[in-house]
């Protein structure tokens, strides 16, 4: 502070006083910022300045703003998902589809919930970011999330896996998870369709058809049960279709199955609910069906074979 202003006060203060006691540093900063501001109490005072410092504050901010954001914001390309399943976690896409996870989040948070800048410091980002992964239909759980400085983001995810692929009779496909739940056909090229089990018999599309609801249709869960049933032999029998066929029988209409390979050859798998107690057991059909297979018969590309295992007194 000038120094006659110091002088002044001090001069000021020892003649108000009655003793000839020092006087203390407090005492002559308190008086200093009064004169400074005439007319104006000393809390008053400090008001003032604080608002100045936050006035400069504010400034300064607005001077830097880009280069403290940049700074503190997580970049989409630095959005890492990561995806759980059971051989452990992998970058690396579990399934063929064509799917960009990343960005179709990215898209879903900023028209939801208004965000387009992935802050650090924002409160709201891991939860926001949570809810828009678990109500993607592919995904099955959000198993973690966590932020780091420098801005990166680490999501893992578990993906639900595609069950089977309806097919109905205009050629159009609705993809189902092994949970039953309805997932993107968008997302399934051409090319891939046939990797996956091919249901028909579904007569039309079930009202709701949008992507991470659940088909309600009671014959969903058996083809899914069957699909259990069989595992990883699939692929090794060469199976191709599951046909959807409703019988009469004496206790009235029953769902069975028809299976056919990838040569043509038929398979009548027999009635849908394994557990009935006058069904061969799903296992045995499934020995019989390697068995055949190893000698060369189910899929000779000469001679489609029809194997039953259909109740005799059906």
């Amino acid at each position: 502070m000038p120094r006659q202003i110091r002088k002044n006060t001090i001069r000021t203060l020892r003649e108000n006083r009655d003793s000839e006691d020092e006087i203390s540093y407090e005492e002559i900063a308190t008086a200093c910022v009064a004169e400074i501001t005439p007319g104006v109490g000393v809390a008053a005072t400090c008001g003032v300045i604080a608002l100045l410092f936050l006035v400069c504050m504010v400034v300064l901010f607005k001077l830097h703003k880009s280069a403290i954001l940049s700074k503190n914001t997580i970049q989409a390309e630095n959005i890492e998902i990561f995806y759980q399943s059971d051989d452990g976690v992998s970058r690396t896409l579990p399934i063929d589809v064509e799917m960009d996870l990343r960005q179709e989040v990215v898209e879903r948070l900023e028209k939801k919930h208004k965000i387009s800048e992935f802050l650090l410091v924002d409160e709201r980002l891991i939860p926001h970011m949570r809810e828009t992964f678990q109500e993607h239909p592919w995904v099955k759980r959000v198993c973690s999330i966590e932020k780091f400085y420098p801005p990166y983001m680490k999501i893992v995810v578990e993906l639900r896996q595609p069950g089977f692929i309806a097919v109905f009779s205009d050629n159009k496909i609705l993809p189902v998870a092994n949970d039953g739940v309805i997932l993107p056909s968008i997302d399934f090229p051409q090319n891939s369709i046939p990797k996956y089990p091919l249901v028909f018999g579904f007569e039309t599309l079930p009202l709701c058809r949008v992507a991470g609801v659940k088909w309600d249709d009671p014959r969903v869960e058996k083809v899914l049960q069957l699909l259990r049933d069989i595992g990883s032999n699939w692929a090794p029998l060469n199976l191709r279709e599951i046909h959807l066929e409703t019988v009469e029988t004496g206790a009235g209409a029953a769902l069975e199955f028809k299976l056919y390979t990838q040569n043509g050859s038929c398979i009548a798998w027999g009635a849908a609910d394994s557990s009935s107690p006058h069904e061969i057991p799903s296992e045995h059909k499934i020995k019989r069906l390697l068995e055949l297979q190893q000698n060369g018969s189910l899929n000779s590309p000469d001679a489609p074979q029809n194997v039953s295992f259909r109740r005799k007194t059906q």
